[in-house]
C-alpha cells in the first residue's frame, strides 16, 4: 500500500497515515529518501520503514466483525462512547455498488476502508514485513539454479526422476520462503522461481523426448537395412544396448557366395537388367532367411552377403542361429532356382541357377560403427571375420555348399557335421579344423549320417596315418553312404594316390596349405 501520493511537486499522506499524524498530534510526517528513493516515514518515537516508492507490504488479516461498526448504529446512539474512547475511526462505505471493494491475497472482496484499517494496524503494531533489496537477485538466482539442475539431470535421469526432483527442489523454495515470511517477515517470491521451473521442465523434458524419438528413427532408419524389424523395434526400446564406436565381443560372422557368378555375368553381359534382377531376387531371399534367423547384415559385396550375429543385440546361442541360418540358405536357394525356372519357361528366358557357398567361424571381434567422415556402416573387424571369409572360399574347392569353423562346431554340437580338413589358410600361421554343416539336430540323428560320419572319420584316420590303403577302403565306405560327397571323395582319392606315389615323410602333420583366398 502506498503512504504518500504526489500530485504535481506535493507529496501527500494517505488515509491511514494521516489519521496516525492526526492521531498522535503530530505536525507533519518527515520523509527519509535518498538518491534511489523513499526509505522511510517518520514521526517523533516512530519510523515506518518504506520501498523507494513509499509503501509498505501489509500482512493481511481477515476482517474481524466485532470491529466494525454500523455508521447509522452511531447516529440513532445505540453505541457507546467506551467503544470509540481512545481508538481511531475510520469511516467509509462498504456497499459493493459503491465501486470501493479491493482484492487481497487473502479476500476477494474487502472495502477499501478495511485495508485501511489493516494498514494502520501493520504500522502501530510494528509487524513489517520487508522485501529486501537481495530478493530479486535471489529469486533470478532460483531460477537460473533450477533450471541448470533440470537441464543437466533431465538427460541423466529421465523425465520421471528428474520430476521428482524439480516437486523436491520447488517444495524447499516453498518451504524457505513460507519460514522468511513467518519467522523473518521478509517476503522471498517463489512464485516465479516455481513457474519458471515447471516451464523450463516441461520444455526440457519435451526437448528430451522430441532427441529420443530422433534418435530412435535415426536407429530405426539405420538398423531397418541390417535387422529382423522386431529387432530394430526392440534396439528401439532398449538403445542402452547400442555402444556407438566399438566394442568388443565374441561373435559368429557368415560369408556367403554366389558361386559362378563371372560366367553368369558374362551370360548376361548384353542383359545389364536381367543380371541386376537375378542379383536382386538372391539377396532379397538371401537377406530374409538371416534376419528370420536374428541375423545382422554387415554388407553386400558384389555378389556375397556378409553377415553376423551377437550385435548389435546380445544373442547366446549365435552360433546355433548361425547354423541354421546357413540351412536356410540352402533351402531358400533352392527355392529361388525353382521359381527362377519357372519363370524362364513362362517367357523363354535364360534360366540360370543359383548356387551358393557359405562359410562361418565364431570368434573375438571388434563391432561398431566403421567408416569415414563421410559414410559409415555398422560392421565387424578381426581375425575370426578374415578367416570365416577364407572358409567360405574353401566351399568350392570341397565342392560343399556350407564349411563351419572349429569353434562354430564346438558352440553348435547338435548339428550334423563332418570334418573337411586341417588346413592353413592363406595368410594364416596356425592351421584350421573345417567342418562341412550336413544338416540340423534331425538329420544328426538319423543311422544314415551316423554310418557316413563313423566312416568318413575313420577315412580321416587312416589318412593321416599315412595308411592310404585303410584310407581308401573307408573312403569307398563313405562313399556308397552318400552320393552328394563323390567330389569331396574324389579329391581326397587323389590326394592318396598322389602321396602313394610320393610320401610326405614321417614329420607331416596332415595339415593342407590353401593356395587361394
Amino acid at each position: 500500500m502506498h503512504l504518500l501520493a504526489r500530485i504535481g511537486d506535493d507529496l501527500y499522506p494517505s488515509l491511514a497515515l494521516e489519521a496516525l499524524r492526526a492521531a498522535t498530534g503530530q505536525a507533519v510526517v518527515a520523509v527519509r529518501s535518498d538518491a534511489v528513493g523513499v526509505e522511510a516515514l517518520a514521526m517523533p518515537g516512530l519510523a515506518i520503514p518504506t520501498d523507494r516508492h513509499g509503501r509498505i507490504w501489509l500482512r493481511y488479516g481477515l476482517p474481524a466483525p466485532e470491529r466494525t461498526i454500523s455508521a447509522g448504529d452511531v447516529l440513532a446512539g445505540r453505541v457507546g462512547t467506551d467503544r470509540l474512547q481512545g481508538r481511531i475511526a475510520l469511516l467509509g462505505l462498504s456497499a459493493a455498488g459503491l465501486a470501493d471493494v479491493r482484492a487481497t491475497p487473502i479476500l476477494d472482496g474487502m472495502t477499501g476502508i478495511a485495508v485501511q484499517a489493516q494498514v494502520l494496524e501493520t504500522i502501530l503494531a510494528g509487524e513489517w514485513l520487508v522485501r529486501p533489496d537481495f530478493a530479486g537477485a535471489l529469486e533470478a538466482t532460483l531460477i537460473a539454479a533450477l533450471g541448470l539442475v533440470l537441464a543437466l539431470t533431465i538427460p541423466l535421469l529421465g523425465p520421471w526422476w528428474s520430476l521428482v526432483l524439480a516437486l523436491v527442489a520447488v517444495a524447499s523454495t516453498v518451504a524457505g520462503s513460507w519460514f522468511s515470511y513467518t519467522r523473518m517477515g521478509l517476503l522471498i517470491d517463489i512464485a516465479y522461481p516455481a513457474l519458471a521451473t515447471a516451464v523450463l521442465y516441461t520444455l526440457l523434458t519435451a526437448l528430451s523426448l522430441l532427441r529420443e524419438q530422433a534418435a530412435r528413427r535415426q536407429m530405426r532408419t539405420v538398423f531397418a537395412h541390417y535387422l529382423a524389424p522386431e529387432l530394430v523395434e526392440q534396439l528401439a526400446r532398449e538403445p542402452e544396448r547400442l555402444r556407438i564406436g566399438g566394442e568388443t565381443r565374441e561373435m559368429t560372422v557368415m560369408f556367403t557366395d554366389l558361386r559362378g557368378f563371372t560366367s553368369i555375368s558374362e551370360e548376361f553381359i548384353s542383359e545389364p537388367e536381367a543380371l541386376t534382377r537375378l542379383l536382386n531376387r538372391y539377396f532379397t531371399a538371401m537377406t530374409d532367411r538371416i534376419l528370420e534367423a536374428r541375423g545382422t547384415i554387415g554388407k553386400y559385396m558384389g555378389d556375397g552377403i556378409m553377415a553376423f550375429w551377437n550385435a548389435p543385440l546380445p544373442d547366446p546361442d549365435h552360433a546355433r542361429h548361425a547354423c541354421a541360418a546357413a540351412l536356410e540358405l540352402l533351402d531358400g536357394a533352392r527355392k529361388l532356382n525353382a521359381k527362377l525356372q519357372a519363370d524362364a519357361l513362362a517367357d523363354g528366358s535364360r534360366y540360370v541357377p543359383a548356387e551358393i557357398g557359405v562359410g562361418l567361424n565364431t570368434g573375438i571381434c571388434i563391432v561398431g560403427n566403421l567408416g569415414s567422415e563421410h559414410r559409415i556402416s555398422y560392421s565387424a573387424i578381426g581375425d575370426p571375420v578374415n578367416l570365416a571369409a577364407r572358409i567360405e572360399a574353401q566351399s568350392r574347392l570341397y565342392d560343399v555348399p556350407i564349411v563351419i569353423g572349429e569353434a562354430t562346431r564346438a558352440q553348435a554340437p547338435e548339428f550334423a557335421t563332418l570334418e573337411l580338413d586341417l588346413i592353413r589358410v592363406k595368410g594364416k600361421g596356425e592351421p584350421s579344423r573345417i567342418y562341412t554343416l550336413f544338416g540340423d539336430a534331425r538329420t544328426a540323428g538319423h543311422e544314415s549320417f551316423n554310418r557316413l560320419a563313423s566312416a568318413h572319420a575313420a577315412m580321416l584316420a587312416a589318412y593321416r596315418d599315412q595308411d592310404w590303403i585303410g584310407a581308401r577302403r573307408q573312403l569307398a565306405a563313405a562313399r556308397a553312404c552318400d552320393g552328394r560327397l563323390a567330389n569331396l571323395y574324389a579329391l581326397y582319392a587323389a590326394r592318396i594316390d598322389a602321396f602313394e606315389r610320393a610320401p610326405p615323410g614321417p614329420n607331416w602333420d596332415g595339415v593342407y596349405v590353401a593356395e587361394t583366398k
